[in-house]
This record gives C-alpha cells, sequence and structure tokens, in this order.
C-alpha cells in the first residue's frame, strides 16, 4: 500500500503511519462539513454539484439580490475553497472602455475579490480561501458573506456600467430549487 490511503467510507485520508496522522481530508468531506455547519446555521444553500463539490448560496441584499458559488478543491489533500458570482452584471453596449476602467478600480479597492469581464461583457467577482476542516463552516460561510456584499458595492459602483444580470441569476435560482426538489 503507498504512502496515503483511503479510509473506509468517511472520505478522509490518511498518511498510513502510524499515529498522529497529518489528517488530509478531501472535497466531499470539506462540502459536507461546510453543509452541515449551514444547517446548524440555518444558512439557506444548495448542492450544485455533489460530483464536482459545488454549492451555491443566494443573498437577498439591501439593494441587489447576488449569489455565489463554493467550490471545493479537487485535490488531495482539500484545503482551498474558490468562491465566484459568475455573472452578476452585464456591460450596457458602448461601454468597455469605462468598464475595464471601473474593474481596474474595483481591484485595486477590494484586495479579497479579483474581478473581470469576458469577451461577452459578463462580469464576475471571485477568490479564493485556504480552509482547514475543522473551521471551513465558519470560514466559507464568512468568506461567501464577503464575496456577496463586495459585489452589492461593486454593482453601485458599475451603475451606468453595467446592470445586473437577473436572467443569470434567476438560471442559477432555478436550478438549486430543482435540485432541492430532487428533480435533477
Amino acid at each position: 500500500m503507498g504512502i496515503f490511503s483511503r479510509s473506509g467510507g468517511g472520505g478522509s485520508v490518511s498518511n498510513g503511519g502510524g499515529g498522529g496522522g497529518f489528517g488530509l481530508v478531501d472535497a466531499p468531506t470539506m462540502r459536507k462539513a461546510f453543509e452541515r455547519f449551514m444547517d446548524e446555521k440555518g444558512v439557506k444553500y444548495s448542492v450544485l454539484d455533489e460530483d464536482d463539490n459545488i454549492v451555491y448560496l443566494s443573498f437577498g441584499g439591501s439593494k441587489y439580490e447576488t449569489f455565489v458559488f463554493v467550490d471545493f478543491d479537487e485535490n488531495v489533500p482539500c484545503n482551498s475553497a474558490h468562491f465566484s458570482s459568475n455573472g452578476f452584471a452585464k456591460i450596457i453596449p458602448g461601454k468597455n472602455a469605462e468598464a475595464l476602467v471601473k474593474l481596474n478600480e474595483l481591484n485595486r479597492r477590494f484586495r479579497w475579490v479579483k474581478f473581470w469581464m469576458d469577451a461577452d461583457g459578463i462580469f464576475t467577482a471571485d477568490c479564493d480561501a485556504i480552509v482547514e476542516l475543522g473551521s471551513v463552516g465558519d470560514e466559507c460561510v464568512n468568506m461567501a458573506f464577503r464575496l456577496s456584499n463586495i459585489t452589492e458595492d461593486a454593482l453601485d459602483e458599475l451603475q451606468g456600467i453595467a446592470n445586473v444580470n437577473k436572467e443569470q441569476k434567476d438560471q442559477f435560482d432555478l436550478v438549486a430549487a430543482i435540485k432541492r426538489m430532487g428533480a435533477l
């Protein structure tokens, strides 16, 4: 048997040596710990893809509804999570130059989040975090709320350059609702 061996059923990985293993964890174990934390705290979420360990959270902010995907690292050990609000806004035609300047300003202002625009004028905000099994719930919920709040602030600053991409959020909310009903 190699240096690493999977333990039965729990999804964790051990170093295979005697006592004091360093407790490597895989993505499903990390995602399930995150889910347990959110269940305990009453945070609503949907698991959009169990195979890829993607969790979806939707937020009703003071001005805008935002959403965040949490995607756990598939490598073992799973020690990071990616947070994304992809497609949160769409550029107003003819505003490309202004949008790029504003995205640079947002990237300079918000050190935790990276903003970018694709070739179709769709805006995304994302970030990454190092996570540990014992605190994954608190860490990920805090980062998801932080990304949601920053995305909401960015939408204020993008007024006149981009509009909320409501169709994208509605599509994600519909998929999440169907998943919750167990239809997919």
